[in-house]
């Protein structure tokens, strides 16, 4: 209508008819979709120039599924979507729940660092910056059997191969398991500690990246594993929340300036840092001490009032910019604000 509607002069050529593509538009009920029986439906869709029903089979093994895990949730109209040389039904469920709600004193997070060589690293702490509990997530048979299959593809290219289809459908598979693992293990760990808050990084991952770091950087599923851990963690009441990621591997977590990462400090291993006092620490658990730390600092400042924000600011600097905010930053807010010393992280 609106292209009728428009200036002849201006309003350019016929609109072409929308085409379904790999995925047909909803099927809305009782006119698109219609329920038969338990394990039957049809769907009336556009074929042979007409709008026909026809009856389609749905899998057992599929309805029993939704039976039983989601049975308090409300079905949706469905979508027919086309994989391969095949056509199938999705239908997406939509669910109620009601996010944590407790005050930013009572709490306890899980800050995650996400990593190439560390798939992940949780730190469990409340807003007195104290140390709940840490996990770690090593994954070596899928990083190993990761690497096997792009120095294949690699090989492949010298020989003169472009497409490598099968190997890199092979290499996105493992690669996609291991982000799935990643999600669960910290959906897993924050259900185990009943915390009120997920925090991640706000990691920018945008556009190419050139070098043998940036081919890493590329396969890196990061951002897949923060979205699949938000969609498990709302489901389960928890939220979610994102932090500068600027310096938190650099900065020590003791306030004591930025570490030495790795050969530089004659440690062997990229997965230590020595800090300027001589101590040596695991860099993936620093970063996520820092993650949590940034996290209360954030929120425990929206509370104040501007004068009293403007006043801890000039006490303790660290809070002006979030990007150098550490686990000491976090200590000194609660001692500049009358809270106890929870005393060294261990």
């Amino acid at each position: 209508m609106n292209w009728k509607n428009s200036d002849p002069q201006t309003r350019g050529e016929k609109p072409s008819e929308p085409k379904a593509g790999h995925c047909y538009p909803v099927l809305y009920r009782d006119r698109m979709f219609d329920r038969t029986g338990d394990y039957s439906a049809r769907i009336k869709i556009y074929r042979n120039e007409t709008w026909s029903w026809i009856e389609v089979e749905l899998r057992k093994a599929d309805v029993d599924y939704v039976r039983r895990n989601c049975s308090e949730m409300k079905e949706c109209a469905p979508t027919l979507m086309k994989r391969g040389k095949e056509w199938f039904l999705d239908f997406p469920f939509q669910q109620s729940v009601k996010l944590s709600d407790v005050k930013i004193r009572d709490q306890v997070i899980l800050a995650v660092s996400l990593g190439m060589k560390n798939p992940c690293t949780c730190t469990v702490m409340d807003s007195g910056g104290r140390i709940l509990g840490r996990e770690f997530l090593k994954l070596s048979e899928e990083q190993d059997e990761l690497r096997h299959r792009l120095g294949k593809i690699k090989k492949a290219r010298r020989c003169g191969s472009k497409g490598n289809r099968r190997l890199w459908a092979y290499a996105r598979a493992v690669n996609d398991d291991m982000a799935l693992k990643t999600a669960k293990f910290i959906i897993d760990k924050a259900v185990l500690y009943d915390v009120d808050c997920i925090v991640f990084e706000h990691l920018s991952l945008d556009g190419p990246k050139p070098g043998p770091v940036g081919e890493s950087l590329n396969v890196w599923k990061a951002r897949t594993i923060q979205k699949q851990a938000e969609h498990q963690a709302h489901a389960n009441g928890i939220r979610v929340s994102h932090v500068n990621a600027w310096g938190t591997a650099l900065l020590a977590y003791d306030g004591s300036g930025e570490t030495i990462r790795g050969d530089k400090a004659g440690l062997g291993s990229r997965s230590l840092c020595r800090f300027t006092g001589g101590k040596t620490y695991n860099v993936s658990l620093n970063a996520s001490m820092n993650v949590g730390a940034r996290y209360f600092v954030r929120e425990i400042l929206k509370t104040l009032p501007a004068r009293e924000r403007q006043r801890i600011e000039v006490k303790i600097p660290e809070c002006a910019k979030r990007s150098t905010c550490t686990l000491a930053t976090l200590i000194s807010l609660n001692g500049e604000l009358g809270f106890a010393d929870p005393g060294p992280a261990v």
